[in-house]
């Protein structure tokens, strides 16, 4: 993606990451005729903020756009039109969105064939607790969701949150590389982010 479209979706969004809320919700009828164009533009967004950890593990960074996405999407799936059951989706979701000075992202393991998940699943545990945001000398660990693992194996998706200090979130803004890491007793990588992720997250943790 380019830094124009980087732009463009600043402006079209604002400088916010408010919770979801009902009056940002499509009805099913709604949000199917419109629902090509949604996609393309999630597929764009999403994009930008995907992170290929090596192998055997992908991060993609959060948004309010990607999770009223997947409310929108469960919604269809579903067929969730009662008024209850969307705040639940709400209620589930909302806690994805970014607050201020933070970024949120979803670890995946991805494994293909049986094969690896047998020999990975039990290997991987614990890796959702061995990553790192790293920038200007300084390194945000991310905490994870609790019962993701067991003594036996670990889960193939994992939700994390990296919380900034103010002065953190500064020397983010101006740092002039930023990596993120994973290093796990059984896995290891580092991949220096792209400047269209960067100035996606920069944005993230900059918004009041």
């Amino acid at each position: 993606m380019t830094a124009s479209y980087l732009e463009t979706e600043r402006e079209e969004r604002g400088h916010t990451m408010k919770p979801i809320t009902l009056d940002d919700i499509l009805t099913n009828e709604e949000y199917n005729a419109v629902r090509n164009d949604r996609r393309a533009q999630s597929t764009a967004h999403k994009g930008v903020r995907r992170i290929v950890l090596g192998k055997l593990v992908m991060m993609t960074f959060e948004s309010r756009d990607t999770m009223l996405y997947q409310i929108q999407e469960m919604m269809r799936v579903e067929h969730i039109s009662d008024q209850v059951a969307i705040e639940r989706e709400m209620a589930t979701y909302n806690e994805l969105v970014p607050k201020k000075h933070q970024l949120v992202a979803t670890l995946f393991v991805t494994l293909t064939n049986d094969a690896e998940m047998r020999e990975w699943i039990p290997k991987l545990i614990g890796v959702d607790e061995a990553v790192t945001l790293n920038f200007a000398g300084q390194s945000v660990r991310a905490t994870s969701e609790a019962g993701r693992n067991t003594e036996e194996k670990t889960s193939s998706v994992h939700y994390l949150w990296f919380d900034f200090s103010p002065e953190q979130v500064a020397a983010f803004a101006s740092a002039n590389e930023i990596t993120l890491k994973v290093d796990h007793e059984n896995y290891q990588h580092a991949e220096k982010l792209n400047r269209d992720a960067v100035l996606a997250l920069r944005d993230d943790l900059t918004r009041e």
